[in-house]
């Protein structure tokens, strides 16, 4: 089986990819009785067969136009402004043809799309408004000048000036573009997509992960797979990852 896990941004993105990591390295040393190492940062792309994933990629992503089923003609007509301003916003921080992970991402994004029955899609949102304060108190330093701000509708560069600006400007559209898209595809394809709150995954990070990883075929029961999961658990919280 196949797992995308989409995200929309500051809503448990990195806890994901470094416990599906630490994970499938714990069940690598309990099983097999050899170590991995652990690069820096963790790929959000990789293969990982102890629990019988082929694919497994995490990033910011909506779904493709062709999967989603409007409610209405009016629906469709926003859509096109959301994809408007939400690649504004977004094309020059997530589609830098340099980065190698992008370009890893976009060689396999074939092998994940939602129309594969060995694909399943995992959804991981959080509150709107939480979300656009955590994210632009994220970015408004950010290292990158170019995440800083974004690109307006004549193509010139622009720094946020503040989180009102932020979310007018962009992160608003941004937001609604992930979640509608899958939103609108699930009732096509429910037995594909599967929908994680952070609210949930923080109050019960055991579970739901346990049901995201049962989602995606594998099997819980496997021998020290509690274990592993506790571990994983551990090494992956953010104080452990300092």
């Amino acid at each position: 089986m196949n797992l995308f896990v989409s995200t929309i941004p500051r809503s448990g993105t990195n806890y994901t990819t470094y416990f599906l990591f630490f994970l499938h390295a714990i069940l690598i040393k309990l099983i097999d009785g050899r170590g991995v190492d652990a690069p820096f940062p963790i790929p959000p792309i990789a293969e990982y067969r102890h629990f019988n994933i082929n694919i497994l990629a995490v990033a910011h992503a909506s779904l493709d136009e062709q999967y989603i089923k409007f409610p209405d003609t009016n629906a469709g007509n926003n859509w096109q402004e959301l994809e408007f301003y939400h690649r504004l916003y977004n094309d020059f921080k997530y589609e830098r043809d340099e980065d190698p992970v992008v370009s890893d991402f976009i060689n396999k994004r074939g092998s994940l799309e939602l129309a594969d029955p060995a694909t399943r899609h995992v959804f991981l949102y959080r509150n709107i408004l939480d979300q656009m304060v955590s994210f632009y108190g994220h970015i408004k330093n950010h290292f990158r000048a170019d995440s800083r701000g974004y690109t307006n509708a004549s193509g010139a560069y622009q720094e946020f000036t503040s989180i009102g600006d932020f979310i007018r400007n962009g992160e608003v559209d941004s937001y609604l573009k992930y979640y509608l898209s899958y939103h609108w595809a699930a009732p096509e394809f429910r037995d594909r997509i599967h929908f994680i709150t952070y609210e949930n995954l923080m109050a019960a990070p055991k579970k739901v992960f346990g049901d995201m990883l049962r989602f995606a075929g594998t099997r819980l029961d496997l021998a020290a797979m509690d274990e592993a999961m506790e571990m994983a658990l551990q090494f992956s919280t953010p104080e452990s990852l300092k």
